[in-house]
């Protein structure tokens, strides 16, 4: 947490440890520097020195000056000398007493002292019960001159904290002066390297104490440089020490990069503070010194400003908001804040919304909204990796997996049995309890519920949200509460918890286990249950949204639901005697569909397609929706009146006849008299349909359809009141003016009468002047407007086909075939049939095809649709020589702008056609060529285009299919290639705009390939991109890594320094290349080119690339290893493997990374044979990961392997224990299975094994 903006971060763990008292201070040279300008260790050591007047040739001054040299030219290296050193070398001169005065002399303070630093630390080391907990390695008082009440320990008199003391006071852990600073007080002050020597060894009592203090508190220095002495001797005691660590940390100036690479391998965690920026330290200091001391007063402050919302504030202090989310004591603050916290900080705890992303695309720079992340974002976020989608223009940030998340679980929310589960994102299934922390965040949320922001968040998230959530939301709608939620916000949340109970979807797997199951063992109830619970609705979010904002507490949220339908090949033979219970049940999901979808956002309506096929959408179909379930239930329904007609007609009567689905049913189903007599009909279409419904226009097909069929029969009375129903026409809707109603309901009313007066449907009782009177109200209304109440209506779809049949043609001349081509070309919209006649034509009589668009071009005329047709895909594949001339020779007629419109289709034919052209016309395909190279060069392309996706285009571009028809050349001969190809492809290459990136890119996928051929035409125009812009550099490496074939050794040393310079530079555009990038460059080491007879890589080239690389180089150059060791096993891999991780691999601690350490366990435990062998080569190299990952463990397959790691117990077991955590709460479940594995099989075998002993000791810690 940062405490103001300009701070730097401390760590969470450290304040949350603090607050609890957990925390002692151990304060160094730097706190008296900066109150008085005392001296640190060597300033002191020089004081001394001068102020015993030690000899010019003496030892001690020869020592000073000498590392004085090395810490001013060598500043890597001044850890070598050390002041305690140059104080044992005065020892050999000058009396003890003589050094200790002239020590305490040089750190007497001065009447300028500044308490203000020491102040600052002694209220921060003051616990909230009163204790402080502080040690000093100073000899000065200045502590108990800024506080002379605090109760001191000089050394070697320590608090007994490991008889149960509490600590409590000032401790001098290397002694003190007098107060008038004229000697020790006490025992004398550590000063030389044996006076360390009593203290951390001989005797000891600096370390027993300092164990005491690190087994009970996290330790924080404060004032000390890496390589003082006291923090040398401190941690040295440390070293072989296996008790548990609390936690140790150092604050260092400079880049976290560098106080990692200072403090880390000595187990402490260093805190960067800005260069040199020590106002910056002592301001972060006193700012936690207010936060500590005046908490109530400060999150008060806090909570002040974040009432309004997190968009408001700065990301640090979303960051101090975020820090109360992470621990219990934290959210009670929340819960309990006033102001209330708006649900909109939602956004900032769930990491999936500070990194969410806008789903449209910007159509300009000037179209931008704000991020979420700018309003979200907290200021220790790690930065999303970037990925760029060229296809859509789009920047994608992929969301950092150590992003914190505030609804996960940590290692501080796990309680004693380890089963505890996230509040979302996995592992929430509510199979087991929320801890504390995340239960109480649920209290919050649930608090917040009256906000849109809340409903909106929920929503959201596609992984599960934990049960006692949804639970404890459920319950707060169901009971009356102080502030009454918004009725339709209410409504929402009524909608989505629904959801919530009705989303269990099945998978096709269950259609397929149904099947198999009636297959094996027939048919039985419940196999039609099964059968009904698969084709059930369900309630789905619509996952898509283009808003990654949260709403605000005015906005009207409403939610985005689908009804979901699960569609399947219904072909299932039912026997008879289940076939009734299956239609109940469908009819059951029918009416449950129709109740679902009127809960879906914005639909006013059903999307219900007509039953009744049209003639003219032949080849249309539709399973969209609720169409799906219609079509099953509808061809159960007939082969139910097939087989049990009294069944059928008793399902046909229980049809609810106000469903919009069964009022369809009803109406289609009714066209049969045997299950509607004639009074039923009448009564359906006078009576049983309601006004609304039977206007409805996805009724209008089948309604007309069947008083066609049934008119006739029906009494006259029910005829003359269908008549007057029929002139009133349809209701109004409610945004509508009376002119607009009474317009439309005509429309309707006269499309109706007149379609069924023309369909044989006599219409006494409405006269003449009636429908004049309706004409009136639509001035409009056409006769041939009636044809729309007989309309298909719906969503159809269907497979388009083309329709290549050229016949049409016969008999007309080449201009006619043309203008005929034009007018029968396409599709029409009720159609499922593409028409294309000229492809047809142009596939088998290509020459007439030709002709006739030569003499079209003759006129002045040039389609260019008719071209793509002539060169649409597989259309010219089997041409002769003789038709590729002809079709060269008419390409020669087009102008530039001509050729623009169809260059892709006819660059694309070239490549596959000069080959033809060259047999029967050399010199043709000298002179197309060279019309297509001019083409390419008066053409401008985008010059500023992005550089990710420039493979892909540039194989699907002209000026790449022309540089792929370039080196397939049938002119290439005995490895010659003419000059005039080269020319060309030196004048593409030389293009500043997209097409010399896309050249460039080519030709080096074929570097290898150049070189061989014309070496000094390659170095002067592919391998000086190596030396040009940045972008064309990587576009080289795009291309020749995409390839990756093994170069000889000359071309390999021209590109190995910018090679081994690629892989050390981590440039983004590595991602997708770097396997590749890795695998050149092991090549290279493994000399696996056959040219080479020694390494073209050198081991200490590999050692320094491996060193400033990536984690993603060197797990892929791993990766590549294993897989060429599994691919070849008569390879030499013992000797390639000891040259690799016992010469090569780095050792240094900062590149022991989890990434790392898990790849090399992956690859030792891949081992199938000689595991000791890279056991001894690898164990070495591993450290104990944060996060150890065994996930390829599988028990019976190790227990297979006849020399795998199984058939090595003891080294399997050091393997483990070295890598395991001791807390035995955080190991993985592959961990878990193999150890208890290993304890229950080997155990005998393996009694006095101490790596067992051990793991089972952590394992009974649990």
């Amino acid at each position: 947490m940062r405490f103001y903006e300009d701070s730097f971060d401390i760590p969470d763990d450290l304040i949350k440890a603090h607050e609890q008292g957990q925390v002692v201070f151990f304060c160094g040279s730097g706190i008296s520097r900066a109150a008085d300008r005392l001296p640190d260790f060597w300033e002191l050591a020089e004081q001394v020195v001068n102020d015993l007047r030690a000899a010019k040739d003496s030892d001690s001054r020869k020592f000073l000056l000498s590392a004085q040299k090395i810490k001013k030219n060598h500043p890597e290296l001044s850890s070598v000398t050390t002041a305690d050193q140059l104080f044992s070398l005065l020892e050999l001169e000058f009396l003890t007493e003589d050094i200790e005065c002239s020590v305490l002399k040089a750190l007497t303070p001065s009447e300028n002292l500044n308490l203000a630093f020491h102040k600052t630390i002694l209220k921060l080391a003051k616990t909230h019960q009163g204790r402080t907990q502080l040690v000093t390695t100073n000899f000065d008082r200045i502590f108990e001159l800024a506080d002379s009440s605090i109760e001191t320990w000089v050394a070697p008199r320590f608090p007994e904290l490991d008889k149960g003391a509490l600590f409590d006071g000032l401790v001098y852990l290397h002694g003190r002066a007098t107060a008038d600073y004229s000697s020790s007080d006490g025992h004398d002050v550590i000063l030389n390297t044996a006076d360390f020597g009593h203290a951390y060894i001989a005797d000891g009592w600096a370390t027993r104490f300092f164990k005491q203090v690190v087994e009970q508190y996290t330790v924080v220095f404060v004032g000390y440089s890496a390589d003082d002495p006291p923090i040398n001797f401190l941690l040295r005691a440390l070293k072989k020490y296996r008790g548990k660590i609390k936690g140790l940390y150092a604050f260092e100036s400079g880049s976290q990069q560098k106080a990692t690479e200072h403090w880390s391998h000595k187990g402490v965690t260093g805190i960067a503070f800005p260069h040199d920026d020590y106002d910056c330290l002592w301001q972060t200091l006193e700012y936690w010194t207010a936060f500590h001391t005046r908490k109530n007063e400060w999150f008060n402050v806090l909570f002040h400003k974040a009432g309004k919302g997190p968009a408001g504030l700065k990301p640090f202090e979303r960051e101090q908001v975020a820090f109360l989310a992470k621990s219990v004591e934290g959210v009670k603050r929340i819960l309990t804040a006033s102001p209330a916290l708006p649900a909109d900080w939602l956004c900032v705890f769930d990491r999936n919304r500070r990194y969410a992303e806008w789903s449209y695309i910007p159509m300009d720079d000037t179209d931008s909204k704000p991020s979420a992340f700018s309003l979200y974002g907290l200021a220790n976020d790690p930065v999303a990796q970037i990925d760029k989608d060229m296809s859509a223009k789009k920047v994608n940030h992929r969301q950092p997996s150590n992003a914190w998340h505030a609804f996960q679980i940590t290692k501080d929310d796990f309680g004693s049995d380890n089963r505890h589960q996230n509040l979302i994102d996995g592992l929430c299934d509510g199979e087991h309890e929320l801890p504390e922390r995340l239960r109480l965040l649920c209290n919050w949320i649930v608090q917040s519920i009256d906000h849109p922001a809340c409903l909106w968040w929920a929503q959201l998230e596609t992984k599960p949200i934990h049960s006692q959530l949804r639970n404890k939301l459920t319950n707060a709608l169901s009971h009356p509460r102080k502030k009454e939620i918004n009725t339709a916000l209410r409504l929402e949340w009524l909608k989505l918890i629904h959801v919530w109970q009705n989303t269990i979807e099945p998978n096709h797997y269950d259609w397929h286990r149904l099947k198999q199951s009636i297959n094996a063992y027939g048919w039985s109830p419940l196999i039609v249950d099964g059968i009904a619970g698969f084709l059930k609705p369900r309630l789905k979010i619509q996952s898509y949204t283009s808003d990654p904002i949260a709403p605000g507490t005015e906005d009207n949220y409403t939610l985005k639901i689908d009804v979901t339908y699960e569609e399947v090949v219904f072909d299932l033979e039912i026997p008879k005697e289940f076939l009734p219970s299956l239609v109940r049940k469908i009819r059951d999901n029918l009416i449950l569909s129709t109740e679902l979808e009127h809960l879906t956002f914005g639909r006013q309506r059903l999307f219900i397609n007509s039953l009744t096929p049209d003639p003219s959408s032949s080849g249309f179909s539709s399973s969209y929706g609720i169409n799906s379930l219609i079509r099953i239930f509808l061809d159960l329904f007939v082969k139910l009146k097939k087989s049990e007609f009294d069944l059928a007609r008793q399902e046909y009567l229980a049809w609810p006849i106000n469903n919009e689905v069964f009022s369809l049913l009803k109406i289609w189903a009714a066209r049969d008299p045997l299950l509607s007599d004639s009074a039923d009909f009448g009564a359906l279409i006078t009576k049983g349909l309601e006004r609304k419904t039977l206007w409805a226009g996805y009724l209008s097909r089948e309604f007309h359809l069947s008083l066609k069929e049934r008119w006739p029969n029906i009494s006259d009375n029910d005829k003359r009141a269908f008549c007057s129903r029929l002139v009133v026409g349809c209701c109004k809707y409610n945004d509508e003016s009376e002119e607009e109603w009474n317009k439309r309901r005509a429309f309707y009313s006269l499309s109706s009468i007149h379609w069924m007066r023309t369909n044989g449907c006599e219409l006494p009782w409405i006269p003449d002047s009636t429908v004049a009177e309706l004409k009136l109200l639509d001035p409009d209304w056409q006769s041939e407007d009636a044809d729309c109440v007989s309309y298909s209506h719906g969503s159809f779809g269907g497979t388009i086909k083309t329709n290549t049949d050229y016949q049409i043609f016969d008999g007309l001349s080449e201009e006619e075939i043309v203008r005929k081509a034009v007018e029968t070309s396409g599709r029409d919209f009720h159609s499922l049939t593409e028409n294309k006649p000229f492809q047809g034509l142009s596939y088998h009589q290509p020459f007439k095809a030709l002709s006739a668009l030569e003499i079209n071009l003759k006129i002045g005329e040039f389609n260019s649709s008719l071209w793509r047709d002539f060169f649409s895909y597989k259309t010219r594949d089997g041409d002769t020589a003789e038709l590729s001339c002809s079709i060269a020779e008419k390409l020669l007629l087009l102008e530039n702008t001509q050729l623009s419109e169809i260059s892709h289709y006819v660059f694309r034919w070239f490549k596959s056609a000069q080959r033809l052209i060259a047999e029967a016309n050399p010199a043709l395909l000298i002179t197309l060529r060279l019309k297509l190279f001019n083409f390419l060069i008066q053409q401008d392309s985008e010059s500023d285009s992005e550089i990710d996706d420039v493979l892909n285009r540039a194989i699907n571009q002209p000026v790449g299919m022309f540089v792929e028809a370039l080196i397939e050349s049938p002119e290439i001969v005995n490895k010659f290639i003419p000059e005039s190809h080269l020319d060309m492809l030196s004048a593409l290459l030389d293009k500043a705009d997209d097409d010399g990136k896309l050249a460039l890119v080519l030709s080096t996928a074929r570097l290898t390939w150049f070189y061989h051929h014309n070496p000094k035409w390659t170095k002067d125009n592919l391998l000086s991109s190596l030396s040009s812009s940045n972008d064309r550099q990587i576009v080289f490496w795009v291309g020749f890594l995409w390839t990756a074939r093994p170069t000889n050794k000359s071309l390999f040393k021209q590109i190995k320094s910018q090679l081994l310079e690629f892989a050390k530079s981590n440039d983004l555009h590595q991602r997708g290349l770097t396997q590749n990038l890795a695998g050149i460059v092991l090549s290279g080491w493994l000399h696996l080119t056959h040219s080479a007879k020694s390494s073209l890589v050198k081991d200490q080239e590999l050692i320094e690339t491996l060193l400033e690389c990536n984690d993603d180089f060197r797990t892929s150059l791993l990766w590549n290893l294993r897989r060429w060791m599994d691919e070849d096993k008569n390879y030499d891999w013992h000797k390639v493997c000891f040259r690799l991780f016992h010469d090569v691999w780095p050792k240094q601690k900062a590149l022991r990374t989890d990434e790392i350490n898990n790849c090399l366990y992956s690859f030792l435990l891949s081992r199938e044979e000689s595991f000791d062998y890279y056991f001894r080569l690898i164990f070495p190299l591993i450290t104990a990961s944060r996060y150890p990952r065994l996930g390829f463990v599988d028990v019976e397959r190790l227990e297979a392997n006849p020399s795998g790691p199984l058939q090595y117990p003891e080294l399997l077991l050091k393997f483990l224990r070295k890598i395991l955590p001791y807390d035995s709460n955080e190991w993985f479940y592959e961990a878990d299975e193999l150890v208890h594995y290993l304890i229950d099989r080997h155990r005998a075998q393996t009694k006095k094994n101490a790596d067992l002993e051990e793991l089972i000791s952590r394992l009974n810690r649990r």
